[in-house]
């Protein structure tokens, strides 16, 4: 079963660092310098909080993460 986001939010002073709560309740900070050599991502320092449709985080640059990336991304060591 595939999970969905219920909420993200990035924290407080740390744009690159956001919190992604899933349907299970489990949180995980993940971190996103990984992703700042894609232009759009770049750019997430200067715009608002990212949202969630509960399959993936986005911001409204376009900059976005789907559910598998976020894990593909935990797995691989380049998120947390």
């Amino acid at each position: 079963m595939k999970r969905k986001i219920v909420k993200v939010e990035a924290m407080e002073g740390q744009p690159y660092l956001i919190a992604v709560e899933f349907d299970n309740g489990n949180i995980i900070l993940l971190m996103l310098e990984s992703k700042l050599s894609d232009p759009l991502f770049a750019e997430i320092e200067a715009l608002s909080n990212p949202k969630t449709d509960g399959e993936r985080v986005f911001w409204i640059n376009g900059a976005s993460l789907t559910v598998d990336e976020i894990m593909g991304m935990l797995e691989s060591g380049n998120g947390g």
